[in-house]
């Protein structure tokens, strides 16, 4: 019967319950141990539970049932503790016990040689791998700089504006990258824009925060600097707007404030024009408006001729043949409108000369008659061209 079976056999209680079993009995601590290691191994520790043995001679039982050994042969206190060793030795050996503990021993030195070998050849595979790709692996541990001037950026619509000079320092032998995100710097609004860092094998992030604001005042012009009207006159100050335009909202003469009261008492006020953007970006202009009494008549001007004057001289020199040198000068011209709408242009102050200028053709047309040419309005209010009309 085998050590094994011995232990699931034979089980003693606890060491409480041995010195319960053996309390009559005075056991040194020596032999109070080896009864205890006994027990704790599931070995029957009555047979050697005997005062006369020594804590020696019950080591040497306790070994040997451990191993399997009938002890009955040398169990006895007259028998010493050597005269004990050498008997079990001769029972070892016939039993061939040396040879399989040394059995025993070698396999687990071979196994334990072996995996020796297997761990040191990892080692050496693993430490090979880690020198072959030592510059690839450095990669993944170096430290990648990359700092920006700035956190936050604030600019205005088309500015000039190159997101490389935002970098202040990043490691040299990696290579930077910049994704502007359609960073678009003549529409209003936040952007950001990632800053990045590479080795090939690791990288690095920085975010730019870009605010683009509209800081272009919108374009406002009206087409007269002063006009002349007459008392009761009607007016629209929006008839003078000539242009209107911004770089970003769409804007148009309804945007315009304006005021069409006019202070018919004044010889002369002025009317102020204004235009503000969604960004509070505002263009001012302003229209001095002379106001002539009824009583006053018109003065004749470059050249221009009173219809209520005459020219008989010339008439009568027409009508008998004379000098063709003399030119027939008509007391007055009908009435005539030059609208945008039959192909004439609205004044531009960059091409004033031009002949399709719905004003110039108004002044061609009158030459040197006399009459005035007046601005013409739709029933909005809006400019809409000129008509000449004699005085």
């Amino acid at each position: 019967m085998n050590y094994l079976a011995i232990c699931q056999v034979v089980k003693e209680c606890s060491m409480q319950d041995i010195k319960e079993k053996f309390k009559n009995i005075p056991f040194t601590p020596d032999q109070w141990h080896e009864l205890d290691l006994g027990n704790r191994h599931g070995i029957d520790v009555t047979e050697f539970a005997n005062i006369h043995f020594s804590s020696e001679q019950m080591k040497i039982l306790r070994e040997a049932k451990e191993n399997g050994i009938d002890i009955k042969v040398i169990c006895s206190p007259d028998i010493p503790a050597d005269e004990m060793r050498k008997i079990l030795e001769h029972i070892y050996n016939e039993m061939g016990f040396y040879n399989e503990q040394y059995e025993r021993t070698r396999r687990k030195w071979l196994k334990n040689i072996t995996w020796m070998i297997v761990l040191a050849a990892s080692v050496i595979a693993v430490c090979s791998l880690v020198y072959l790709n030592k510059d690839t692996i450095a990669l993944y541990f170096e430290n990648l700089e990359l700092v920006l001037k700035e956190q936050v950026v604030q600019l205005k619509t088309n500015e000039a504006f190159n997101p490389g000079d935002q970098v202040e320092s990043y490691s040299e032998d990696a290579e930077l990258r910049i994704n502007t995100n359609d960073f678009d710097s003549g529409t209003p609004g936040t952007y950001t824009i990632v800053y990045s860092v590479t080795n090939g094998k690791k990288t690095i992030f920085r975010n730019l925060i870009v605010n683009v604001i509209d800081g272009e005042a919108p374009v406002l012009k009206l087409s007269e600097e002063k006009i002349e009207i007459k008392k009761g006159d009607s007016f629209s100050c929006k008839a003078y707007i000539s242009e209107v335009r911004d770089n970003i909202d769409s804007l148009s003469s309804e945007d315009v404030e304006c005021s069409n009261v006019i202070d018919w008492e004044q010889s002369e006020q002025y009317v102020d024009y204004s235009l503000t953007d969604t960004s509070g970006n505002s263009a001012e202009e302003t229209l001095l408006v002379l106001i002539k009494k009824e009583s006053e008549t018109e003065t004749p001007q470059n050249g221009q001729i009173s219809s209520g004057g005459t020219n008989s001289a010339s008439e009568s020199q027409n009508e008998s043949g004379g000098s063709n040198n003399s030119t027939t000068v008509p007391s007055s011209l009908p009435s005539k409108k030059f609208l945008f709408s039959d192909g004439y242009m609205m004044p531009d102050p960059n091409n004033p000369n031009d002949p399709l200028d719905a004003y110039n053709a108004c002044s061609a047309y009158r030459g040197n008659h006399s009459g005035k040419c007046s601005v013409l309005t739709g029933d909005d209010g809006l400019f809409i061209g000129y008509e000449y009309t004699p005085s």
